[in-house]
């Protein structure tokens, strides 16, 4: 092998500092970088490693044994307060209830005659100059009760439309629409109680907030408040009498009527412009098929889907069958069930008109924990607590930090 001197590396010394050169190889490597001892050592077995980790972890513990404690202590007492909660709360226990009394020989139906609880202001002088007349109803100062008569009536199509301040019809029926027997109201009075809890506005601030919040809530009294035209169609598909059998049927028809749609686009432009009661959309009415689906607004009839009540705990489902009462949902589809076996499959008169009555199902005794019901509110509270601690140290140091600077500042001035 040729040997370097000094004076040769001294010339090289200017070579880029980008040359490598190559490592050994293991035929090439020179024997005192070879180690036996190396070759000798085997790596650990996984049960050593494992053994070797407990081992540590064991010792660290010991050391922080009050840490472990606390890890120990703090399930043991949530178990503890959620079995002290759960023993204060108690059980919730609900009887069993009907709404029907089968064997009593007296009738329990719940036939209302809810248009004599309403007059008009007869003292009212229209834009035609002519006295103001609401047919069907009697002028308030021939009605056996107290009128109230407040409220915005620009939503609605009749005017100086009153109610009794004793009875409040509107709110009646929107409690008692399911607790008893209910004969399906008439569509004269689905009218006068949307136009009624629309003027009146029947105490719906909360349900206006959850809306701007984007939360839609749709129980009896949003349902109460929809008012708008009435829309049928496709104009092809309309039986010729079924615009005069409605016309018969009801005394307010004509003013809500809005006529028929051609098609889809027309129906979508009139929805759109608002103020849209209702849609009944004819697929087929003949005496081979009947297809009808009646479209309400969202605040009358929620999707299927979304009927959910979290608060059901064994009984009725609150405002979930009462909802396809109040919206008149109900009685639309009985006008239509009974013009089609009249006027278009012709069944004979004693078998044509049939009179149904609706209630809610009687619900067994039960019992639910109290806890689960109002895990909810808890929760939120303890929510609200953990966060009001650190909201409180930021504002101790605020506090801290402006009377350090007001000091301060003095002490400059001073």
């Amino acid at each position: 092998m040729e040997e370097w001197d000094v004076e040769d590396l001294s010339m090289h010394s200017e070579l880029p500092k980008s040359t490598s050169f190559t490592s050994f190889s293991e035929e090439t490597k020179p024997t005192w970088m070879k180690s036996g001892l190396a070759e000798e050592i085997e790596a650990p077995s996984f049960w050593t490693q494992l053994f070797a980790a407990v081992h540590r972890e064991a010792t660290e513990r010991r050391r922080t044994w009050k840490e472990v404690l606390i890890e120990i202590c703090v399930p043991l007492m949530c178990v503890a307060c959620t079995s002290l909660l759960w023993c204060y709360f108690g059980d919730e226990y609900g009887p069993e209830e009907s709404y029907v009394n089968y064997t009593y020989p007296l009738p329990n139906t719940g036939i209302i005659p809810h248009s004599s609880f309403f007059c008009y202001n007869e003292s009212m002088i229209n834009s035609d100059g002519s006295q103001n007349f609401i047919p069907g109803l009697l002028p308030c100062s021939q009605a056996p009760f107290i009128a109230d008569c407040s409220g915005e009536e620009d939503q609605i199509p009749v005017k100086g439309l009153c109610t009794d301040i004793k009875k409040k019809p509107v709110l009646s029926f929107a409690g008692y629409a399911m607790a008893f027997l209910n004969e399906i109201p008439k569509l004269d009075d689905i009218f006068l109680l949307h136009w009624a809890a629309s003027k009146q506005r029947v105490s719906l601030e909360y349900g206006e907030a959850y809306r701007d919040a984007g939360i839609f809530l749709v129980d009896r009294l949003s349902s109460l408040t929809v008012t708008g035209s009435l829309l049928i169609g496709p104009a092809a598909n309309v039986p010729p009498l079924l615009v005069k059998y409605f016309q018969s049927a009801s005394i307010y028809f004509d003013l809500v009527y809005a006529g028929t749609f051609d098609n889809i686009t027309e129906l979508q432009e009139n929805i759109a412009r608002g103020g849209v009661f209702a849609v009944i959309n004819i697929n087929a009415m003949t005496a081979e098929k009947f297809d009808v689906e009646i479209r309400m607004d969202e605040k009358s009839i929620p999707p299927p889907g979304t009927i959910i009540n979290i608060e059901y705990s064994g009984g009725v489902n609150g405002q979930a069958g009462e909802i396809y009462i109040v919206s008149g949902f109900l009685t639309l589809q009985t006008m239509l069930y009974d013009f089609y076996l009249k006027e278009v499959k012709r069944i004979p008169f004693n078998k044509s008109h049939f009179t149904p009555y609706v209630i809610s199902m009687g619900s067994i005794a039960y019992s639910s924990p109290k806890l689960i019901h109002l895990s909810g509110m808890l929760v939120a509270f303890a929510i609200v607590l953990s966060l009001m601690y650190p909201v409180t140290l930021l504002h101790d140091v605020a506090w801290w930090r402006k009377s350090y600077g007001f000091g301060k500042s003095w002490k400059l001035w001073g």
